[in-house]
Protein backbone atom coordinates (compact mmCIF):
# COMPACT_ATOMS: atom_id res chain seq x y z
CA UNK A 1 0.00 0.00 0.00
CA UNK A 2 1.28 3.27 -1.38
CA UNK A 3 1.24 5.72 1.48
CA UNK A 4 0.66 9.72 0.66
CA UNK A 5 3.97 10.37 2.19
CA UNK A 6 5.59 8.01 -0.66
CA UNK A 7 3.50 10.29 -3.12
CA UNK A 8 5.42 13.48 -1.90
CA UNK A 9 8.41 11.94 -2.27
CA UNK A 10 7.81 11.03 -5.83
CA UNK A 11 6.94 14.38 -6.93
CA UNK A 12 9.81 15.70 -5.08
CA UNK A 13 12.18 13.66 -6.26
CA UNK A 14 11.74 14.75 -10.06
CA UNK A 15 13.81 18.15 -9.22
CA UNK A 16 16.39 18.77 -6.82
CA UNK A 17 18.32 22.39 -6.85
CA UNK A 18 21.83 22.46 -5.23
CA UNK A 19 22.88 26.59 -4.90
CA UNK A 20 26.11 27.24 -4.85
CA UNK A 21 27.56 28.66 -1.37
CA UNK A 22 27.94 32.34 -2.78
CA UNK A 23 24.28 32.00 -4.39
CA UNK A 24 22.88 31.22 -1.16
CA UNK A 25 25.26 34.30 0.90
CA UNK A 26 24.30 37.03 -2.44
CA UNK A 27 20.43 35.90 -1.40
CA UNK A 28 20.42 36.48 2.11
CA UNK A 29 22.36 39.44 1.78
CA UNK A 30 19.40 40.96 -0.52
CA UNK A 31 16.93 39.67 1.73
CA UNK A 32 18.74 41.52 4.24
CA UNK A 33 18.67 44.60 2.13
CA UNK A 34 15.41 44.44 1.34
CA UNK A 35 13.57 43.87 4.74
CA UNK A 36 15.58 47.32 6.24
CA UNK A 37 14.09 49.18 3.48
CA UNK A 38 10.26 47.64 4.66
CA UNK A 39 9.22 50.80 6.78
CA UNK A 40 9.99 53.31 4.04
CA UNK A 41 7.67 51.66 1.91
CA UNK A 42 4.00 52.16 1.71
CA UNK A 43 1.24 50.89 -0.44
CA UNK A 44 1.77 48.78 -3.50
CA UNK A 45 5.49 48.88 -3.54
CA UNK A 46 5.19 47.33 0.36
CA UNK A 47 3.42 44.86 -1.08
CA UNK A 48 5.84 44.22 -3.79
CA UNK A 49 8.76 44.45 -1.22
CA UNK A 50 7.00 41.76 0.86
CA UNK A 51 6.15 39.07 -2.13
CA UNK A 52 10.25 39.92 -3.02
CA UNK A 53 11.02 38.29 -0.09
CA UNK A 54 8.82 35.72 0.07
CA UNK A 55 10.36 34.72 -3.62
CA UNK A 56 13.82 35.07 -2.22
CA UNK A 57 13.07 32.46 0.61
CA UNK A 58 10.84 30.15 -1.22
CA UNK A 59 11.22 26.91 0.56
CA UNK A 60 12.95 28.17 3.62
CA UNK A 61 11.12 28.82 6.97
CA UNK A 62 11.16 32.68 6.94
CA UNK A 63 9.15 32.25 3.85
CA UNK A 64 5.96 31.64 6.04
CA UNK A 65 6.72 35.19 7.65
CA UNK A 66 6.52 36.96 4.84
CA UNK A 67 3.71 35.52 3.49
CA UNK A 68 1.95 35.95 6.13
CA UNK A 69 2.88 40.11 6.42
CA UNK A 70 2.12 39.82 2.77
CA UNK A 71 -1.75 38.82 3.66
CA UNK A 72 -2.15 41.22 6.54
CA UNK A 73 -1.07 44.03 4.24
CA UNK A 74 -3.16 43.24 1.52
CA UNK A 75 -5.99 42.40 4.13
CA UNK A 76 -5.43 46.75 5.21
CA UNK A 77 -5.13 47.92 1.71
CA UNK A 78 -8.66 45.77 0.49
CA UNK A 79 -6.25 43.92 -2.22
CA UNK A 80 -8.79 41.60 -3.03
CA UNK A 81 -5.91 39.67 -5.26
CA UNK A 82 -2.71 39.94 -3.49
CA UNK A 83 -5.07 38.69 -0.73
CA UNK A 84 -6.54 35.71 -2.40
CA UNK A 85 -2.86 34.98 -3.59
CA UNK A 86 -1.44 34.99 0.15
CA UNK A 87 -3.86 32.78 1.28
CA UNK A 88 -3.57 30.29 -1.49
CA UNK A 89 0.51 30.73 -1.09
CA UNK A 90 0.35 29.71 2.70
CA UNK A 91 -1.68 26.67 2.04
CA UNK A 92 0.86 25.44 -0.52
CA UNK A 93 3.59 26.36 2.39
CA UNK A 94 1.37 24.44 5.24
CA UNK A 95 1.35 21.44 2.48
CA UNK A 96 4.89 21.36 2.09
CA UNK A 97 5.46 21.30 6.22
CA UNK A 98 2.65 18.43 6.43
CA UNK A 99 0.64 20.56 8.52
CA UNK A 100 -2.74 18.85 7.24
CA UNK A 101 -4.79 20.89 10.24
CA UNK A 102 -3.78 24.29 8.51
CA UNK A 103 -4.23 23.03 5.25
CA UNK A 104 -7.38 22.08 5.31
CA UNK A 105 -8.37 25.57 7.30
CA UNK A 106 -6.52 27.52 5.16
CA UNK A 107 -7.58 25.77 2.04
CA UNK A 108 -10.74 26.39 2.49
CA UNK A 109 -10.44 29.79 3.09
CA UNK A 110 -8.53 30.52 -0.06
CA UNK A 111 -11.00 28.05 -2.19
CA UNK A 112 -13.97 29.86 -1.04
CA UNK A 113 -12.54 33.67 -1.44
CA UNK A 114 -10.77 32.98 -4.67
CA UNK A 115 -13.98 31.73 -5.87
CA UNK A 116 -15.93 34.63 -4.99
CA UNK A 117 -13.60 37.35 -6.45
CA UNK A 118 -13.33 34.71 -9.49
CA UNK A 119 -9.34 34.69 -9.08
CA UNK A 120 -9.51 30.94 -10.41
CA UNK A 121 -5.63 30.67 -10.67
CA UNK A 122 -5.40 30.83 -6.96
CA UNK A 123 -8.88 29.32 -6.09
CA UNK A 124 -7.40 25.73 -8.57
CA UNK A 125 -3.95 25.98 -6.25
CA UNK A 126 -5.59 25.39 -2.96
CA UNK A 127 -7.81 22.83 -4.02
CA UNK A 128 -5.08 20.85 -5.43
CA UNK A 129 -2.99 21.16 -2.27
CA UNK A 130 -6.23 20.46 -0.42
CA UNK A 131 -6.70 17.05 -2.69
CA UNK A 132 -3.16 15.96 -1.94
CA UNK A 133 -3.16 16.18 1.45
CA UNK A 134 -6.22 14.05 1.76
CA UNK A 135 -4.80 11.45 -0.40
CA UNK A 136 -1.07 11.85 2.23
CA UNK A 137 -3.46 11.38 4.78
CA UNK A 138 -4.50 7.86 3.15
CA UNK A 139 -7.67 9.08 2.60
CA UNK A 140 -8.44 8.28 -1.03
CA UNK A 141 -11.64 8.59 -1.43
CA UNK A 142 -12.41 12.04 0.06
CA UNK A 143 -9.24 13.25 -2.58
CA UNK A 144 -10.65 11.27 -5.25
CA UNK A 145 -13.93 12.70 -4.84
CA UNK A 146 -12.63 16.30 -4.23
CA UNK A 147 -10.72 15.95 -7.62
CA UNK A 148 -13.61 15.19 -9.50
CA UNK A 149 -15.95 17.99 -7.91
CA UNK A 150 -12.76 20.35 -9.30
CA UNK A 151 -12.46 19.05 -12.26
CA UNK A 152 -16.22 19.15 -13.41
CA UNK A 153 -15.75 23.26 -12.25
CA UNK A 154 -12.58 23.63 -14.24
CA UNK A 155 -14.19 22.34 -16.97
CA UNK A 156 -17.33 24.46 -16.81
CA UNK A 157 -14.60 27.11 -16.86
CA UNK A 158 -13.03 25.71 -19.92
CA UNK A 159 -10.07 26.28 -17.71
CA UNK A 160 -7.64 23.62 -19.18
CA UNK A 161 -4.63 23.93 -16.95
CA UNK A 162 -6.72 23.51 -13.79
CA UNK A 163 -8.05 20.68 -15.35
CA UNK A 164 -4.53 19.07 -16.39
CA UNK A 165 -3.54 19.66 -12.84
CA UNK A 166 -6.74 17.73 -11.65
CA UNK A 167 -6.33 14.94 -13.75
CA UNK A 168 -2.41 14.95 -13.10
CA UNK A 169 -3.60 14.16 -9.09
CA UNK A 170 -6.34 12.13 -10.08
CA UNK A 171 -3.58 9.78 -12.08
CA UNK A 172 -1.56 9.85 -8.53
CA UNK A 173 -5.19 9.00 -6.09
CA UNK A 174 -5.22 5.90 -8.30
CA UNK A 175 -1.64 5.24 -8.45
CA UNK A 176 -1.86 5.25 -4.47
CA UNK A 177 -4.57 2.93 -4.61
CA UNK A 178 -2.66 0.91 -6.87
CA UNK A 179 -4.95 0.65 -9.80
CA UNK A 180 -2.28 1.43 -12.10
CA UNK A 181 -4.21 1.06 -15.47
CA UNK A 182 -6.82 3.56 -14.49
CA UNK A 183 -4.18 5.98 -13.58
CA UNK A 184 -2.30 5.94 -16.66
CA UNK A 185 -5.31 7.44 -18.83
CA UNK A 186 -5.68 10.77 -15.88
CA UNK A 187 -1.81 11.26 -16.79
CA UNK A 188 -2.13 10.88 -20.47
CA UNK A 189 -4.53 13.51 -20.88
CA UNK A 190 -3.31 15.96 -18.46
CA UNK A 191 0.04 16.20 -20.18
CA UNK A 192 -2.01 16.70 -23.48
CA UNK A 193 -3.86 19.23 -21.69
CA UNK A 194 -0.66 20.91 -20.29
CA UNK A 195 1.09 21.00 -24.08
CA UNK A 196 -0.97 24.35 -24.31
CA UNK A 197 1.03 25.86 -21.62
CA UNK A 198 4.57 25.34 -22.77
CA UNK A 199 7.45 25.74 -20.71
CA UNK A 200 6.07 26.70 -17.42
CA UNK A 201 4.33 23.27 -17.10
CA UNK A 202 7.41 21.65 -18.04
CA UNK A 203 8.38 20.41 -14.70
CA UNK A 204 4.98 18.13 -13.64
CA UNK A 205 5.20 17.02 -17.18
CA UNK A 206 8.34 15.12 -16.69
CA UNK A 207 7.17 14.49 -13.37
CA UNK A 208 4.51 12.41 -14.43
CA UNK A 209 6.39 10.78 -17.46
CA UNK A 210 8.80 9.53 -14.62
CA UNK A 211 5.39 8.14 -12.85
CA UNK A 212 4.27 6.47 -16.03
CA UNK A 213 7.71 5.20 -16.37
CA UNK A 214 7.75 3.16 -13.10
CA UNK A 215 4.13 2.52 -14.10
CA UNK A 216 5.19 0.03 -17.33
CA UNK A 217 7.95 -1.81 -14.82
CA UNK A 218 5.20 -2.30 -12.43
CA UNK A 219 3.24 -3.65 -15.36
CA UNK A 220 5.84 -5.60 -17.28
CA UNK A 221 5.72 -3.43 -20.19
CA UNK A 222 9.33 -2.41 -20.69
CA UNK A 223 9.07 -1.01 -24.27
CA UNK A 224 6.67 1.46 -22.62
CA UNK A 225 9.19 2.24 -19.88
CA UNK A 226 11.59 3.15 -22.55
CA UNK A 227 9.22 5.35 -24.85
CA UNK A 228 8.12 7.17 -21.49
CA UNK A 229 12.61 7.72 -20.60
CA UNK A 230 12.44 9.19 -24.42
CA UNK A 231 9.69 11.31 -23.83
CA UNK A 232 11.33 12.33 -20.24
CA UNK A 233 14.31 13.66 -22.49
CA UNK A 234 12.23 15.24 -24.69
CA UNK A 235 11.00 17.49 -21.74
CA UNK A 236 14.48 17.88 -20.33
CA UNK A 237 15.87 19.07 -23.55
CA UNK A 238 12.84 21.54 -23.99
CA UNK A 239 13.69 22.81 -20.18
CA UNK A 240 17.18 24.12 -20.88
CA UNK A 241 16.06 25.20 -24.30
CA UNK A 242 13.49 27.69 -22.70
CA UNK A 243 15.36 27.88 -19.40
CA UNK A 244 19.79 27.52 -19.97
CA UNK A 245 20.15 28.24 -15.90
CA UNK A 246 17.82 25.34 -14.98
CA UNK A 247 19.66 22.17 -13.39
CA UNK A 248 18.32 19.19 -15.17
CA UNK A 249 21.40 16.95 -14.10
CA UNK A 250 18.83 15.34 -12.04
CA UNK A 251 16.03 14.89 -15.07
CA UNK A 252 18.37 13.48 -17.36
CA UNK A 253 19.82 10.67 -13.65
CA UNK A 254 16.00 9.83 -13.52
CA UNK A 255 15.64 9.09 -17.51
CA UNK A 256 18.98 6.79 -17.57
CA UNK A 257 18.15 5.08 -14.36
CA UNK A 258 14.81 4.14 -16.15
CA UNK A 259 16.13 3.15 -19.24
CA UNK A 260 19.04 1.10 -17.29
CA UNK A 261 16.63 -1.08 -15.86
CA UNK A 262 14.38 -1.25 -18.84
CA UNK A 263 16.83 -2.90 -21.13
CA UNK A 264 17.86 -5.08 -18.85
CA UNK A 265 14.21 -6.69 -18.32
CA UNK A 266 14.47 -6.74 -21.93
CA UNK A 267 17.97 -9.07 -21.47
CA UNK A 268 19.85 -6.41 -23.73
CA UNK A 269 22.83 -5.90 -20.64
CA UNK A 270 24.98 -3.57 -23.23
CA UNK A 271 22.70 -1.12 -23.75
CA UNK A 272 21.85 -1.18 -19.99
CA UNK A 273 25.61 -0.73 -18.84
CA UNK A 274 25.88 2.06 -21.71
CA UNK A 275 22.76 3.93 -19.87
CA UNK A 276 24.52 3.03 -15.99
CA UNK A 277 27.55 5.03 -17.11
CA UNK A 278 25.64 7.68 -18.54
CA UNK A 279 24.20 7.81 -15.10
CA UNK A 280 27.31 7.91 -13.36
CA UNK A 281 28.97 10.67 -15.20
CA UNK A 282 25.74 12.76 -14.35
CA UNK A 283 25.63 11.42 -10.59
CA UNK A 284 27.18 14.35 -8.34
CA UNK A 285 28.09 12.88 -4.25
CA UNK A 286 26.22 16.06 -2.83
CA UNK A 287 23.06 14.52 -3.80
CA UNK A 288 23.29 11.52 -1.46
CA UNK A 289 22.83 14.44 1.53
CA UNK A 290 19.94 16.13 -0.34
CA UNK A 291 18.16 13.20 -2.14
CA UNK A 292 19.33 9.80 -0.84
CA UNK A 293 17.11 7.98 -3.35
CA UNK A 294 19.57 8.87 -5.88
CA UNK A 295 22.20 6.97 -4.56
CA UNK A 296 20.01 3.80 -3.93
CA UNK A 297 18.89 4.10 -7.63
CA UNK A 298 22.32 3.61 -8.91
CA UNK A 299 22.06 0.11 -6.55
CA UNK A 300 18.83 -0.89 -8.57
CA UNK A 301 20.55 -0.26 -11.93
CA UNK A 302 23.53 -2.49 -11.23
CA UNK A 303 21.29 -4.98 -9.34
CA UNK A 304 19.03 -5.53 -12.80
CA UNK A 305 22.33 -5.53 -14.62
CA UNK A 306 24.00 -7.80 -12.75
CA UNK A 307 20.88 -9.94 -12.71
CA UNK A 308 20.46 -9.50 -16.59
CA UNK A 309 24.29 -11.00 -17.04
CA UNK A 310 24.03 -13.87 -14.65
CA UNK A 311 25.83 -12.18 -12.08
CA UNK A 312 23.64 -12.95 -8.89
CA UNK A 313 25.49 -12.66 -6.02
CA UNK A 314 26.20 -9.38 -6.81
CA UNK A 315 22.77 -8.40 -7.86
CA UNK A 316 21.41 -9.77 -4.54
CA UNK A 317 24.21 -7.45 -2.98
CA UNK A 318 22.96 -4.69 -4.70
CA UNK A 319 18.92 -5.33 -4.02
CA UNK A 320 19.85 -5.72 -0.48
CA UNK A 321 20.94 -2.04 -0.33
CA UNK A 322 17.50 -0.73 -1.89
CA UNK A 323 15.49 -2.74 0.43
CA UNK A 324 17.28 -1.42 3.04
CA UNK A 325 16.06 1.91 2.23
CA UNK A 326 12.91 0.85 1.27
CA UNK A 327 12.24 -0.70 4.58
CA UNK A 328 13.76 2.33 6.37
CA UNK A 329 11.33 4.80 4.88
CA UNK A 330 8.37 2.03 4.96
CA UNK A 331 7.75 2.66 1.51
CA UNK A 332 5.82 -0.42 0.67
CA UNK A 333 5.69 -0.32 -3.18
CA UNK A 334 9.47 -0.32 -3.50
CA UNK A 335 9.50 -3.27 -0.53
CA UNK A 336 7.24 -5.05 -2.34
CA UNK A 337 8.87 -5.08 -5.78
CA UNK A 338 12.33 -5.49 -4.38
CA UNK A 339 11.37 -8.52 -2.83
CA UNK A 340 10.17 -9.50 -5.76
CA UNK A 341 13.81 -9.51 -7.69
CA UNK A 342 15.52 -10.85 -4.72
CA UNK A 343 13.01 -13.79 -5.38
CA UNK A 344 13.33 -13.86 -8.29
CA UNK A 345 17.14 -13.92 -8.61
CA UNK A 346 17.79 -17.06 -6.08
CA UNK A 347 15.47 -18.62 -7.98
CA UNK A 348 16.97 -18.12 -11.03
CA UNK A 349 20.44 -19.20 -9.38
CA UNK A 350 18.51 -22.85 -8.06
CA UNK A 351 17.68 -21.61 -4.81
CA UNK A 352 14.10 -22.52 -4.88
CA UNK A 353 13.65 -22.79 -1.14
CA UNK A 354 14.70 -19.79 -0.21
CA UNK A 355 12.71 -18.21 -3.41
CA UNK A 356 9.92 -19.68 -1.84
CA UNK A 357 9.87 -18.19 1.30
CA UNK A 358 10.59 -14.39 0.23
CA UNK A 359 7.53 -15.17 -2.02
CA UNK A 360 5.55 -16.45 0.97
CA UNK A 361 6.23 -13.31 2.32
CA UNK A 362 5.29 -11.26 -0.25
CA UNK A 363 2.09 -12.61 -0.58
CA UNK A 364 1.37 -12.58 3.35
CA UNK A 365 2.32 -8.48 3.62
CA UNK A 366 -0.02 -8.38 0.46
CA UNK A 367 -2.80 -9.74 2.18
CA UNK A 368 -2.12 -7.84 5.16
CA UNK A 369 -2.15 -4.78 3.40
CA UNK A 370 -5.58 -5.40 1.42
CA UNK A 371 -7.10 -5.96 4.52
CA UNK A 372 -5.47 -2.60 6.11
CA UNK A 373 -7.06 -0.94 2.54
CA UNK A 374 -10.32 -2.25 2.59
CA UNK A 375 -11.04 -1.53 6.58
CA UNK A 376 -9.46 2.21 5.61
CA UNK A 377 -11.89 2.48 2.72
CA UNK A 378 -14.62 0.67 4.52
CA UNK A 379 -14.10 4.04 7.68
CA UNK A 380 -14.08 6.62 5.09
CA UNK A 381 -16.84 5.41 3.04
CA UNK A 382 -19.08 5.56 6.30
CA UNK A 383 -17.87 8.79 7.15
CA UNK A 384 -18.56 10.64 4.12
CA UNK A 385 -21.90 9.04 3.95
CA UNK A 386 -22.54 10.57 7.19
CA UNK A 387 -21.76 13.59 6.16
CA UNK A 388 -23.78 13.47 3.15
CA UNK A 389 -26.65 12.58 4.94
CA UNK A 390 -26.24 15.42 7.59
CA UNK A 391 -25.69 17.49 4.62
CA UNK A 392 -28.62 16.66 2.81
CA UNK A 393 -31.19 16.77 5.70
CA UNK A 394 -29.87 20.50 6.32
CA UNK A 395 -30.41 20.93 2.68
CA UNK A 396 -34.09 19.65 2.98
CA UNK A 397 -34.50 21.29 6.43
CA UNK A 398 -33.55 24.73 4.64
CA UNK A 399 -35.52 24.31 1.91
CA UNK A 400 -38.72 23.38 4.43
CA UNK A 401 -38.21 26.40 6.06
CA UNK A 402 -37.32 27.95 2.71
CA UNK A 403 -40.76 27.14 1.18
CA UNK A 404 -42.73 27.56 4.78
CA UNK A 405 -42.10 31.31 4.08
CA UNK A 406 -42.99 31.74 1.01
CA UNK A 407 -46.48 30.35 1.32
CA UNK A 408 -46.78 32.34 4.50
CA UNK A 409 -45.76 35.49 3.39
CA UNK A 410 -47.88 35.20 0.36
CA UNK A 411 -51.18 33.91 2.09
CA UNK A 412 -50.93 36.07 5.63
CA UNK A 413 -50.37 39.34 6.97
CA UNK A 414 -46.67 40.34 7.75
CA UNK A 415 -47.44 39.59 12.06
CA UNK A 416 -48.64 36.46 11.11
CA UNK A 417 -46.24 35.37 8.91
CA UNK A 418 -43.41 36.19 11.28
CA UNK A 419 -45.36 34.43 14.29
CA UNK A 420 -45.41 31.13 12.27
CA UNK A 421 -41.81 31.54 11.62
CA UNK A 422 -41.07 32.60 15.34
CA UNK A 423 -42.95 28.67 16.38
CA UNK A 424 -40.97 26.87 13.23
CA UNK A 425 -37.84 28.14 14.84
CA UNK A 426 -38.71 26.80 18.11
CA UNK A 427 -40.11 23.66 16.82
CA UNK A 428 -36.89 23.41 14.90
CA UNK A 429 -34.95 24.17 18.05
CA UNK A 430 -36.89 21.47 20.59
CA UNK A 431 -37.07 19.11 17.90
CA UNK A 432 -32.90 19.51 17.73
CA UNK A 433 -32.75 19.70 21.45
CA UNK A 434 -34.47 16.15 22.08
CA UNK A 435 -32.45 14.74 19.32
CA UNK A 436 -29.57 16.26 21.29
CA UNK A 437 -30.44 14.83 24.47
CA UNK A 438 -31.10 11.16 22.48
CA UNK A 439 -27.29 11.26 21.70
CA UNK A 440 -26.68 12.28 24.83
CA UNK A 441 -28.09 9.15 27.01
CA UNK A 442 -27.11 6.87 24.09
CA UNK A 443 -23.90 8.07 24.72
CA UNK A 444 -23.91 7.69 29.01
CA UNK A 445 -25.80 4.12 28.21
CA UNK A 446 -22.62 3.15 25.99
CA UNK A 447 -20.57 4.56 29.28
CA UNK A 448 -22.39 1.93 31.73
CA UNK A 449 -21.39 -0.76 29.10
CA UNK A 450 -17.93 0.26 29.04
CA UNK A 451 -17.71 0.39 32.70
CA UNK A 452 -19.05 -2.91 33.43
CA UNK A 453 -16.41 -4.08 30.39
CA UNK A 454 -13.68 -2.36 32.60
CA UNK A 455 -14.63 -3.92 36.03
CA UNK A 456 -14.62 -7.54 34.41
CA UNK A 457 -11.26 -6.49 33.01
CA UNK A 458 -9.87 -5.43 36.21
CA UNK A 459 -11.30 -8.79 37.84
CA UNK A 460 -9.11 -10.66 35.51
CA UNK A 461 -6.65 -8.61 36.18
CA UNK A 462 -6.85 -9.72 39.64
CA UNK A 463 -7.16 -13.59 39.05
CA UNK A 464 -3.86 -12.74 36.71
CA UNK A 465 -1.78 -11.38 40.20
CA UNK A 466 -2.64 -14.06 41.96
CA UNK A 467 -1.32 -16.40 39.65
CA UNK A 468 -4.94 -18.04 38.64
CA UNK A 469 -4.38 -17.06 34.89
CA UNK A 470 -1.24 -16.39 33.51
CA UNK A 471 -2.51 -13.79 30.63
CA UNK A 472 0.63 -12.93 29.79
CA UNK A 473 2.44 -16.39 29.11
CA UNK A 474 -0.67 -17.43 26.82
CA UNK A 475 -0.97 -13.71 25.31
CA UNK A 476 2.05 -11.30 25.85
CA UNK A 477 -0.15 -8.24 23.36
CA UNK A 478 -2.89 -8.30 26.53
CA UNK A 479 0.65 -8.21 29.04
CA UNK A 480 1.79 -5.48 26.63
CA UNK A 481 -1.93 -3.66 26.36
CA UNK A 482 -2.36 -3.85 29.70
CA UNK A 483 0.87 -1.81 30.62
CA UNK A 484 -0.49 0.63 27.66
CA UNK A 485 -4.05 1.07 29.50
CA UNK A 486 -2.19 1.65 33.05
CA UNK A 487 0.51 4.19 31.63
CA UNK A 488 -2.22 5.65 29.72
CA UNK A 489 -4.90 5.94 32.49
CA UNK A 490 -2.22 7.14 35.67
CA UNK A 491 0.57 8.97 33.51
CA UNK A 492 -2.37 10.51 30.79
CA UNK A 493 0.39 10.48 27.88
CA UNK A 494 -2.53 11.63 25.71
CA UNK A 495 -2.56 14.99 26.97
CA UNK A 496 0.79 15.74 25.29
CA UNK A 497 -0.49 17.32 22.20
CA UNK A 498 3.38 16.33 21.54
CA UNK A 499 3.44 12.95 22.20
CA UNK A 500 4.66 10.59 19.51
CA UNK A 501 4.64 6.46 18.64
CA UNK A 502 7.90 6.43 19.40
CA UNK A 503 7.98 8.02 22.88
CA UNK A 504 5.37 5.19 23.69
CA UNK A 505 7.09 2.44 22.39
CA UNK A 506 9.72 3.71 24.75
CA UNK A 507 7.89 3.45 27.70
CA UNK A 508 6.35 0.18 26.99
CA UNK A 509 9.49 -1.38 26.52
CA UNK A 510 8.29 -2.48 22.97
CA UNK A 511 8.87 -1.60 19.24
CA UNK A 512 7.05 0.49 17.26
CA UNK A 513 5.15 -1.92 14.77
CA UNK A 514 4.51 -4.08 18.03
CA UNK A 515 3.33 -1.76 19.66
CA UNK A 516 0.75 -0.67 16.76
CA UNK A 517 -0.26 -4.40 16.12
CA UNK A 518 -0.97 -4.79 19.90
CA UNK A 519 -3.17 -1.15 19.82
CA UNK A 520 -4.82 -2.56 16.45
CA UNK A 521 -5.28 -6.19 17.66
CA UNK A 522 -6.93 -4.91 20.82
CA UNK A 523 -9.24 -1.56 19.70
CA UNK A 524 -9.23 -2.16 15.83
CA UNK A 525 -7.75 1.60 15.90
CA UNK A 526 -4.60 2.89 14.45
CA UNK A 527 -2.08 4.47 17.41
CA UNK A 528 -3.34 8.20 16.42
CA UNK A 529 -6.99 7.05 16.34
CA UNK A 530 -6.52 5.28 19.82
CA UNK A 531 -5.15 8.57 21.38
CA UNK A 532 -7.77 10.98 19.91
CA UNK A 533 -10.09 8.21 21.01
CA UNK A 534 -8.51 8.93 24.98
CA UNK A 535 -8.28 12.58 24.37
CA UNK A 536 -11.97 12.53 23.36
CA UNK A 537 -12.76 10.55 26.48
CA UNK A 538 -10.65 12.83 28.81
CA UNK A 539 -12.73 16.28 26.98
CA UNK A 540 -15.83 14.57 27.57
CA UNK A 541 -15.30 14.06 30.88
CA UNK A 542 -14.29 17.81 31.86
CA UNK A 543 -17.12 19.06 29.99
CA UNK A 544 -19.48 16.26 32.39
CA UNK A 545 -17.94 17.23 36.00
CA UNK A 546 -18.87 20.76 35.28
CA UNK A 547 -15.21 22.28 34.58
CA UNK A 548 -16.36 23.61 31.52
CA UNK A 549 -18.31 26.60 33.25
CA UNK A 550 -14.37 27.55 33.62
CA UNK A 551 -13.22 26.07 31.22
CA UNK A 552 -13.50 27.41 27.29
CA UNK A 553 -13.85 24.73 24.69
CA UNK A 554 -10.14 25.93 23.62
CA UNK A 555 -8.34 25.20 27.55
CA UNK A 556 -10.48 22.45 27.52
CA UNK A 557 -9.34 21.18 24.27
CA UNK A 558 -5.11 21.90 24.92
CA UNK A 559 -5.81 20.09 28.40
CA UNK A 560 -6.94 17.03 26.21
CA UNK A 561 -4.00 16.72 23.93
CA UNK A 562 -5.45 18.92 20.91
CA UNK A 563 -3.13 21.62 19.28
CA UNK A 564 -5.80 22.81 17.54
CA UNK A 565 -9.63 23.72 18.55
CA UNK A 566 -10.89 22.83 14.88
CA UNK A 567 -9.63 19.70 15.36
CA UNK A 568 -10.85 18.81 18.78
CA UNK A 569 -14.39 20.27 17.41
CA UNK A 570 -14.42 17.80 14.20
CA UNK A 571 -13.28 15.02 16.03
CA UNK A 572 -15.65 15.35 18.92
CA UNK A 573 -18.72 15.80 16.76
CA UNK A 574 -17.93 12.13 14.55
CA UNK A 575 -17.56 10.97 17.42
CA UNK A 576 -20.25 12.01 19.67
CA UNK A 577 -22.58 13.48 16.85
CA UNK A 578 -22.65 16.50 19.10
CA UNK A 579 -20.42 19.49 19.47
CA UNK A 580 -18.52 19.94 22.88
CA UNK A 581 -20.96 22.89 23.89
CA UNK A 582 -24.21 21.11 23.28
CA UNK A 583 -22.95 18.04 25.28
CA UNK A 584 -21.55 20.55 28.28
CA UNK A 585 -25.18 22.11 28.21
CA UNK A 586 -27.48 18.69 28.10
CA UNK A 587 -24.79 17.69 31.29
CA UNK A 588 -25.34 20.61 32.92
CA UNK A 589 -29.42 20.15 32.31
CA UNK A 590 -28.93 16.51 33.29
CA UNK A 591 -27.20 17.38 36.61
CA UNK A 592 -29.65 20.00 37.29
Amino acid sequence: MITGKQFLKGMTAAIITVSSISQAYAQQNQTDSLEALLPQKQGEERLDALKTLADLTLNMPQEKHYVKMYLEEARRQKNIEAEGYALSTLTSIYYMQFDSDSVFIFGEEAVSFNRKYKLYDDMFSAMYNIIRRYQWEGQMLTALRRAEDAYAEAKELQDNISMALVLSVMGNIFYGMEQFEEAIPYWTESIRLFEHDLPTRLPIIFGTYNFLAYMGRYMNQHQETLRYADSMQVVTDRLYAANPAYNIQTHRFRTEYHRAIAYAELRQPEQSLEAIRRAEEIYEPQWKEAQPFSAVQLDAMYGAYCHATGDYNNALAHYDRLLKYYENDHIETGIHFTKKYIARAYATKGDYQTANEITSQILQRKEELNKERFYAQTNELRTIYELDKAELEAARRLETIRRQRLYIIGASLACLALAVIVALVVWNRRRIAEKNRGLFLRIKEQDVILEELEAERRKNLVFAAAGQVKASEKDPQEARFRQLTLLMNERQLYANSEIRRKDVALLTGTSENDLNDCIRSHTGMSFIDYINHLRLEHARRLLFSGISEKLTVEAIALNSGFKIRETFHRLFREKYRLTPSEYAKIAKEQSD
